[in-house]
């Protein structure tokens, strides 16, 4: 009824029509598609003189059929329940048949979805007397969606009736999703979604505005994200919520992973998921090469998940996690890495793990440090901090930070690696530890020594220790095949470099016997100790 009323009035406005609705439908269907010349059936004299004004206005008028199609066009729309504003068409040629409008051109199309550009769409109904539903675009398409975004193919096809949409690129091309997200802080980031082709789901906004609420991409997707991510995958999944907007992309259908790149950096992964509100970038079950600490260097990595935060500069990598720097060595940890890039450099800055977490370094010899706590390792000072958890204050039996090499093994609470260069490679050089320390042969060899302190320092370089005791204690030490026994304020350890013999010297007030207290402190400790005669 409204169209009814809106049209006649409409153009009686223009001055180009004086009949009914029916009679301009008639009328402009017979002129459209060459027909105006004769008329098929009888008419009233009111519509004799429409027909003449119609015919004066119309016939030689390209720019007045514009208006009359682009206005039928839009109080068609309008009419549907879908569409909460009327839309308006721009168009050099068009043809109407009752069920089909027809456009060609450079046509624009202001939809409630957003502006529309192609150079044939047409506009169905499913049936006679019903609103346009059903929307092709061919050639050329591009849309601009109502929050920015952009969408460029060649073909699409919109059901605005059952809420769905197909997205079709010409032969060889892809279709491409172009959208700019706010990060937290404020800054502007682009993602790019390319693919063979795209599903749409659309929904209904709070603004009666539609929206895209679910992209699925299909075949060869490519994702270009913020200044130099990329993924590539065989299909994709955009999703719109009120919480955030995501990306999970998943890998060929005959491959078990997508690539991920950025800049050098190689990754390969089961999955992965964007979410660019957040500027987060979520890898599932990653393995593949990062920047080194030290370029040119790299790492090697695997790991159950990683997240990586761009505005923070961080990459976390959870569960089974493994780390190949021929640097640092191997790093072996099954809860937590965090890894932090200056936003100064490309390099990356310091590490931080925490869980059970073993570092295997490359020194002469086989050298392995593992923390249960908290492991940190700082590029500007070149060095790695451990710290053991605690239970009321207790550092659990078991959970000591260990350091052990092919001979010996050092157990405390906390510890200290410096690195240095040495012959153009960065190695560890002496370690500190502290609180409860325990020195005693390698697990596996014969347990012939040990000895407890508050305060080691061992020099990774000569092989020279120092053991020092709390004020007013004493450091104890025990050989088994030497038949030694030494209490004193500290102990200082040395390996000959020639012929690889250990020496051992105590200073300050030095005694070579154990107190009844300090035998039974050596057999808690260390279950294979001897009690030596008492004082």
């Amino acid at each position: 009824m409204i169209l009814g009323l809106f049209i006649p009035n409409m153009f009686r406005k223009l001055g180009i029509w004086q009949g009914s609705l029916s009679d301009f439908l008639t009328s402009t269907s017979s002129r459209v598609h060459g027909h105006g010349a004769r008329r098929r059936r009888k008419i009233s004299g009111k519509a004799d003189v429409a027909k003449n004004q119609v015919s004066k206005h119309v016939r030689y008028n390209n720019s007045c059929w514009k208006k009359i199609f682009g206005s039928l066009a839009l109080n068609l729309l309008a009419c549907s329940p879908l569409l909460a504003e009327p839309p308006s068409i721009s168009s050099k040629e068009a043809s109407y048949d009752g069920n089909a409008l027809i456009l060609k051109g450079d046509v624009i199309l202001d939809h409630v979805l957003g502006k529309m550009h192609a150079e044939n769409p047409r506009l169905r109904k499913e049936e006679k007397h019903h609103p346009f539903t059903l929307i092709y675009l061919n050639q050329n398409v591009a849309i601009e969606l109502n929050n920015h975004a952009e969408i460029s193919c060649d073909r699409a096809e919109f059901d605005f009736q059952n809420q769905v949409g197909t997205l079709l690129p010409s032969i060889g091309e892809k279709i491409s999703f172009v959208s700019q997200f706010v990060e937290k802080g404020g800054a502007t980031t682009p993602l790019n979604l390319q693919s063979a082709r795209a599903d749409l789901t659309f929904s209904e906004g709070q603004d009666h505005e539609m929206h895209i609420s679910q992209m699925h991409a299909n075949e060869a997707v490519v994702i270009e994200y913020g200044d130099g991510y990329l993924l590539r995958a065989g299909s994709a999944l955009y999703e719109a919520t009120e919480s955030g907007n995501f990306l999970l992309a998943f890998p060929e259908e005959n491959e078990t992973t997508c690539h991920f790149s950025y800049k050098d950096d190689e990754i390969e992964a089961q999955k992965v998921r964007f979410h660019p509100q957040e500027s987060l970038i979520v890898l599932y079950h990653p393995n593949g090469v990062i920047k080194s600490l030290f370029a040119p260097n790299e790492i090697a990595f695997s790991a159950g998940e990683m997240t990586w935060n761009r505005t923070e500069s961080t990459l976390t990598l959870c569960h089974n996690i493994h780390i190949a720097d021929s640097s640092l060595g191997e790093v072996y940890c099954d809860e937590k890495i965090e890894i932090t890039t200056p936003l100064s450099s490309s390099s990356l800055c310091d590490i931080q793990a925490s869980g059970k977490t073993t570092i295997h370094t490359f020194a002469p010899g086989r050298q392995t440090l593992t923390c249960f706590g908290l492991l940190s390792f700082d590029q500007k000072t070149l060095t790695s901090t451990f710290e053991s958890p605690q239970v009321d204050g207790v550092v659990p039996e078991g959970q000591q930070i260990e350091y052990r090499s092919d001979d010996l093994q050092l157990l405390a609470s906390s510890g200290l690696l410096e690195y240095g260069w040495i012959e153009g490679h960065l190695r560890p050089t002496r370690l500190l530890l502290e609180k409860d320390v325990r020195l005693s042969s390698a697990p596996g060899a014969e347990s012939n020594q040990c000895a407890v302190g508050d305060q080691l320092t061992y020099s990774l370089l000569d092989h020279t220790m120092t053991l020092s005791a709390k004020p007013g204690e004493k450091v104890l030490y025990w050989d088994r095949v030497k038949a030694l026994a030494i209490s004193a304020d500290q102990l200082r350890f040395q390996k000959d470099p020639f012929t690889n013999r250990e020496s051992v010297k105590g200073v300050g007030n030095v005694q070579f016997s154990f107190s009844s207290a300090e035998n039974t402190l050596m057999k808690k400790m260390f279950p294979f100790y001897q009690p030596t005669g008492e004082l």
